[in-house]
């Protein structure tokens, strides 16, 4: 069954001929939700334009259902104005049966709103039978230039601490910015700072926003949620030969069908380099300097079928620089589902460099220096000795503008 990004349409018209623009900004609904688990309906209210928005009903539909009306939310006299966000939650859960996939329609109403063109909002929603437990990808990107994003440091760090949440920071024109890295968040069509992003966009159902406030109120009504398949990494730092090995696997636990990639993100921790927006911590956490599957991930090593029950697999070698503490670097490993131009993260985990011995997984190579003062040296797929090992020694050229993957609707 084809998916369609979520739709969010915002129609702004002059006070003078509407009173008020009441609209939904964000429904906070995953794309997959567990059999048989209720699922939330949460988002937030904006009013556009006009007098404020006193009072709401948020109501809701499930492919062809029964409407779900809500209860009336009274704002007192001051309600919403100037783009101010009131919170709601619907009364009544969703609860998706396995092997369902459908449309799920929220929209709000306002009395004195006579603008109804852009009060709905249609998430596409699929329910998993077998699932694996889901954590969160939250990408921000930050500049040590930029005032809001040094505001911003105290709830990224309490981000941070969250289990349930995978944080990286993509570092925009300072002097942690590294090309490769900021190519990859290019691809949010996004340009202002601090740009918060979860799970690459959920098919394009969340848009990249600076509402920082909000980042981890989106992030908690998504936890406990569930994914179709399993990812881990082992990142280990080879002792003898001072080379990082990074292997991350998948199982799929749910037939799935489309475009995937997988993607291990170096992420550093600890690393020194004063903000010039004002004064603030010089220790910069969960910084992203090094994309291993490029911009857009590796795509040859999951198939468009992936078969249940299979491990598939891929270890890069990555030169280590001198000086450099394995306790500061973890890697992110992450599955990504690419949908006629839209993205989603399927699920991802992380784990910090341990120390040991690992094996050769191919003839040595010449080295590419890359991010600080890292090498990315060689590539492996398991169970393919046709490609067992692939030179990664010149880095992936960034996209040009309009390309896109080939994107298979998923079935």
């Amino acid at each position: 069954m084809r998916r369609t990004p979520a739709l969010l349409t915002a129609v702004l018209l002059a006070p003078a001929a509407f009173p008020q623009n009441a609209y939904i900004s964000q429904v906070d609904v995953a794309p997959y939700a567990a059999a048989g688990r209720p699922v939330e309906i949460t988002g937030y209210i904006r009013n556009s334009s006009g007098p404020a928005v006193t009072s709401f009903v948020v109501s809701w539909r499930w492919r062809n259902g029964p409407v779900q009306q809500g209860t009336p939310i009274n704002l007192g006299p001051t309600g919403l104005s100037g783009e101010s966000m009131a919170m709601f939650k619907h009364p009544t859960p969703l609860t998706v049966k396995g092997g369902e996939h459908g449309t799920l329609r929220v929209w709000v109403e306002a009395p004195g709103d006579p603008d109804r063109s852009n009060d709905t909002v249609r998430v596409e929603v699929s329910g998993l039978d077998r699932w694996a437990p889901k954590r969160q990808l939250l990408e921000v990107r930050t500049s040590l230039a930029c005032h809001n994003c040094l505001q911003a440091q105290p709830r990224l760090d309490e981000i941070g601490k969250d289990p349930g949440v995978v944080l990286a920071k993509f570092h925009y024109r300072d002097a942690l910015t590294v090309p490769e890295v900021d190519a990859y968040f290019d691809g949010y069509a996004t340009q202002f700072t601090p740009a918060g992003v979860v799970d690459q966009g959920e098919y394009g159902g969340y848009a990249p926003n600076p509402g920082q406030s909000q980042w981890h109120n989106h992030l908690r009504k998504r936890q406990g949620g569930a994914a179709p398949v399993v990812v881990w990494t082992e990142p280990l730092l080879d002792t003898a030969t001072q080379v990082l090995h990074v292997t991350v696997g998948t199982e799929f636990v749910t037939r799935l069908k489309g475009d995937f990639a997988v993607n291990a993100m170096i992420v550093r921790n600890n690393v020194h380099a004063p903000w010039e927006a004002g004064p603030g911590d010089p220790w910069n956490q969960r910084v992203v300097q090094l994309l291993l599957g490029g911009p857009d991930g590796d795509g040859e090593v999951v198939p468009d079928e992936p078969a249940l029950g299979t491990t598939y697999k891929i270890t890069w070698e990555v030169g280590w620089p001198q000086g450099l503490d394995f306790h500061d670097v973890c890697v992110v490993a992450l599955v990504t589902h690419y949908d006629r131009g839209a993205k989603h993260t399927l699920n991802v985990q992380e784990a910090c460099v341990n120390r040991g011995r690992a094996p050769v997984i191919g003839a040595s190579l010449p080295p590419a220096p890359v991010a600080g003062g890292m090498l990315r040296m060689a590539a492996a797929h398991a169970g393919d000795p046709g490609r067992a090992h692939r030179a990664m020694a010149v880095l992936p050229q960034r996209p040009r503008a309009g390309q896109a993957r080939k994107g298979a609707p998923r079935a």
